[in-house]
Formats: structure tokens, sequence, C-alpha cells
């Protein structure tokens, strides 16, 4: 069985912009939490002044 993979801690070696987040669980998570999906996402894709090559 594969070890756990914790996120926090291998993604910031690789990406200075990184932005972490967490949605409930479920089989068709964007269709059973539509607005959390939207609100993490948009906030996930936004560029911010200074990183993301703005």
């Amino acid at each position: 069985m594969h070890k756990p993979f914790d996120v926090d801690v291998a993604w910031p070696k690789r990406r200075a912009d990184l932005r972490i987040a967490t949605l409930p669980d479920g089989h068709l998570v964007a269709n059973q939490f539509t607005e959390e999906t939207a609100r993490v996402s948009v906030g996930i894709l936004t560029v911010r002044p200074g990183l993301n090559g703005a």
C-alpha cells in the first residue's frame, strides 16, 4: 500500500506560489458542492501581483 502523499510538504519545494484548498468529499464534488468548488477554483486561478508572471 502507498504512503499518503503530503501535498503541503511536497509541493512548496516545486512551486513558490502554492495555494492549497480542501473540499468536502463526495462522488462528484463539482456537482455536489457547486458553490464551494467555484469559490476555491476562483481563488486558486486568480492572478496575484508579483506572482504567476503578473
